[in-house]
C-alpha cells in the first residue's frame, strides 16, 4: 500500500510541477552512487539557521488547478521553484531545489489513509541529499520536522515521502520529496523552517550539527 500511494504522490507531484526522483538512479563509476534505505531514528543535536536562496521564485502555472488523482482530488495552492539552497553538515549536502502546498481531498477508499479527513494539507519538499565521504554516516532528512508560521508543528510522513535519508554507504546522493500532513489553511502559510537533525558515524557518534532551512512564500 505505501509503494501504490507513493506512486500516486508521485504523480500528482509531476502534474503540478514540483515532483523529486521516487526511486533514485546510479551514477556511473566516476560520480556518487544511488541507493536507498529503511530510515531510523536519529539523535538530534545543534541548530543552524540559514537564509532562503535569492533565486527562488514563484509559480503559479498550475495554482488554484484541481487535478483528479486515484485518491480523490488535488490543489496546488502555493509552489516555489528555483530555491536551490544548500546547507552542509558534517560530510552531508542538503540542497532544497523546491517547496509545494497543496490540498488533498481523499475519496472514500483513501480515506483512511488520511486519518478519516475529508481534506488535509500537504506540504512538500523537493530535495537532493549527499553524502560526500567515503565511510558509511547515517543521515535522515526524511524524518525531519517543519514550523509554520501558523504555529503548526509536523514531523516527515514516511508512508508518502521518498526514502532520502537511512545509512549512506560511502559517497551516495538521494533525491525525492518529504512530505508533510496538516490541518492549516494553506492560504494562512507564509513561512516554514524545515529542521533535520545532524548525522552521525556507524559508532553512533555525532559528526554535525542539526540544519534548519527557512521557506518562505
Amino acid at each position: 500500500m505505501k509503494k501504490s500511494l507513493s506512486i500516486l504522490f508521485a504523480l500528482v507531484l509531476l502534474l503540478t510541477g514540483c515532483g523529486g526522483n521516487a526511486e533514485p538512479t546510479a551514477t556511473d563509476s566516476s560520480q556518487p552512487a544511488v541507493q536507498t534505505e529503511q530510515p531510523a531514528p536519529p539523535t538530534p543535536s545543534e541548530t543552524a539557521t540559514p537564509n532562503q536562496s535569492e533565486n527562488s521564485a514563484s509559480d503559479d502555472s498550475e495554482i488554484g488547478v484541481s487535478q483528479d488523482v486515484e485518491f480523490g482530488t488535488f490543489t496546488v495552492i502555493k509552489k516555489m521553484k528555483g530555491i536551490d539552497k544548500t546547507i552542509s553538515s558534517g560530510p552531508f549536502e542538503v540542497t532544497v531545489h523546491a517547496i509545494q502546498i497543496g490540498v488533498a481531498e481523499p475519496n472514500e477508499t483513501y480515506k483512511p489513509m488520511f486519518d478519516e479527513k475529508d481534506k488535509v494539507s500537504v506540504v512538500t519538499i523537493e530535495m537532493t541529499v549527499e553524502n560526500k565521504s567515503d565511510k558509511t554516516n547515517s543521515f535522515y532528512p526524511d524524518q525531519g520536522t517543519i514550523v509554520t508560521n501558523t504555529k503548526t508543528q509536523a514531523s516527515a510522513n514516511i508512508w508518502f515521502s521518498d526514502s532520502v535519508g537511512g545509512d549512506f554507504i560511502g559517497e551516495v546522493v538521494k533525491k525525492g520529496n518529504v512530505i508533510f500532513l496538516i490541518d492549516d489553511d494553506p492560504q494562512n502559510i507564509s513561512l516554514i523552517k524545515y529542521v533535520i537533525g545532524g548525522p552521525f558515524d556507524g559508532d553512533f557518534n555525532s559528526i554535525g550539527e542539526d540544519i534548519t532551512f527557512e521557506l518562505s512564500f
